[in-house]
């Protein structure tokens, strides 16, 4: 649990400070580098490995806290996933061929948490952005955006300063999304 001094537009940015964590300690433990899918997946050779959801209490100027959920696959087997899951998930075990030690993941994941908090802090959003972006599976490709009510394709356009997807259009527009199923084209 974080209680950050930020308005609560502001709070989704703590989603991405958790993606960089879990995925530099993922590659602490096993080697391999996770992409970020957006906003709050981890991939490994294309297929989660984890997922991010954070919950806030807030007032309307202020975040009272924010409880950062985090669920990363460690030694699952291909057989523990429901039948329907099995091809888009993996574990770090299936990934690395190693078991993972959950008590020295668990160790490295809050040390990386506590470090890029401080530097959220101390620098604000814009180191997080810059690191979340350069593990993005999106980086630099076409995406197609369904939004429920419609479909966005476009370029990667990275994200803007309260984590909103930002997708450049054809006609060179760029459009801002909150939420959506983002697949790479």
């Amino acid at each position: 649990m974080l209680k950050p001094d930020l308005a609560p537009s502001e709070a989704p940015q703590l989603t991405f400070l958790s993606a960089v964590a879990t995925a530099r300690a993922i590659t602490a433990v096993t080697g391999l580098q996770p992409a970020i899918k957006w906003p709050n997946d981890l991939l490994l050779n294309d297929r989660k490995v984890a997922g991010l959801l954070n919950e806030m209490s807030a007032e309307t100027d202020r975040v009272s806290f924010v409880i950062l959920g985090i669920g990363v696959n460690l030694n699952m087997q291909a057989d523990q996933f429901p039948g329907d899951l099995r091809l888009p998930a993996t574990s770090l075990l299936l990934e690395s061929g190693r078991p993972v030690s959950r008590l020295r993941f668990a160790s490295i994941l809050l040390q990386e948490l506590d470090r890029e908090y401080v530097r959220f802090v101390r620098e604000g959003f814009d180191p997080v952005r810059d690191e979340w972006s350069r593990l993005c599976n999106a980086a630099g490709r076409t995406v197609r955006v369904d939004m429920g009510n419609g479909v966005l394709q476009g370029r990667f356009g990275g994200l803007d300063r309260d984590g909103a997807l930002l997708v450049r259009l054809p006609d060179g527009a760029l459009e801002r999304v909150l939420s959506g199923d983002v697949i790479l084209v």
